[in-house]
């Protein structure tokens, strides 16, 4: 087609107009939800909208115990709606592990059927508030893009708060190394585009082999360098939690060290939590509790910075 210059500047200066009052527009207003963990929360901010968090580290390190506990503290302090999405366990695992935080009843104990004197007395009323909470639970999607599809539904009826992702993985099938980092890479870009379209918080869980890092992963801390760059790339937040090793596993009580790794710093930052694993929680405040450490005399309190 040949058109007069005319017609093309008249165009051009439409659809600058157009640009420009987009731009003028007021965006939308950002915020964060706290994690529960002041000491987390003093070095991040919260979880922040429009943006992913990511959760990554070994297996058995807590990664869903602290994505849970985000949630939690969302949907029951914070009043959001939450989503949880379960690629790996189902409605009832999740739901159990959830119970087991709120009620401090050992997650073993459900499974067993063994619990404890008091322990029932507890549970009730965990029930009751676990009943009555915002949260939305979301089983093993088909794919990426259908989970989307759900949460931009779900967002549309009524406005979310968070979503957490337990754990990256939407391909069941057996895949190579290189297919599956590519698999990951698009699946934390469209849900960063759905982060920041829709002004929300994502929290997503994802395995990392510390194995990698060497025979000092144990006297220093993780570095960008440590994370893929299919994970890196696409978070705004890293948090790294490790070395629970250091206590026995099974006593009642730990401390885990919880690294973060944020865009635009210089240096990894490094805090610390109470920990239980037998309930799958983590801690913001000191704790009394005999136990036996490595390194921590018996009856020593655990000081939460």
């Amino acid at each position: 087609m040949i058109r007069p210059i005319n017609e093309v500047i008249e165009k051009f200066v439409e659809n600058l107009e157009t640009a420009r009052a987009s731009i003028s527009s007021s965006p939308p207003t950002r915020f964060s939800i706290p994690t529960g963990l002041p000491s987390l929360d003093e070095e991040i901010g919260g979880v922040k909208s429009g943006c992913i968090t990511l959760i990554a580290a070994d297996k058995l390190q807590g990664k869903t115990a602290l994505a849970l506990g985000i949630a939690l503290n969302a949907a029951l302090n914070e009043k959001h709606r939450t989503v949880i999405v379960g690629t790996q366990r189902n409605s009832a695992q999740i739901v159990l592990r959830l119970i087991s935080q709120l009620s401090e009843i050992p997650i073993r104990a459900f499974k067993t059927g063994h619990f404890e004197e008091g322990d029932l007395s507890k549970l009730t009323p965990s029930l009751e508030l676990l009943h009555d909470a915002p949260i939305f639970i979301k089983e093993a999607p088909v794919s990426i893009d259908a989970l989307i599809d759900d949460l931009v539904t779900m967002h549309n009826e009524s406005p979310l708060g968070l979503v957490v992702i337990d754990v990256l993985n939407f391909e069941e099938t057996q895949q190579s190394d290189v297919d599956a980092r590519r698999e990951r890479y698009q699946c934390l870009t469209k849900m960063k585009s759905f982060a920041i379209d829709h002004n929300l918080p994502v929290v997503v869980t994802t395995d990392l082999d510390m194995s990698l890092w060497g025979v000092d992963r144990q006297t220093r801390l993780p570095q960008w360098i440590d994370i893929p760059f299919e994970l890196a790339d696409m978070s705004e937040v890293v948090i790294i939690p490790f070395q629970p090793e250091l206590y026995d596993i099974g006593k009642p009580l730990g401390r885990t060290s919880i690294a973060v790794l944020q865009h635009g710093a210089d240096h990894p930052l490094i805090t610390s939590a109470g920990y239980r694993p037998e309930i799958g929680k983590f801690y913001p405040r000191v704790i009394h509790h005999e136990y036996e450490s490595k390194d921590l005399e018996r009856g020593q309190i655990i000081y939460i910075e």
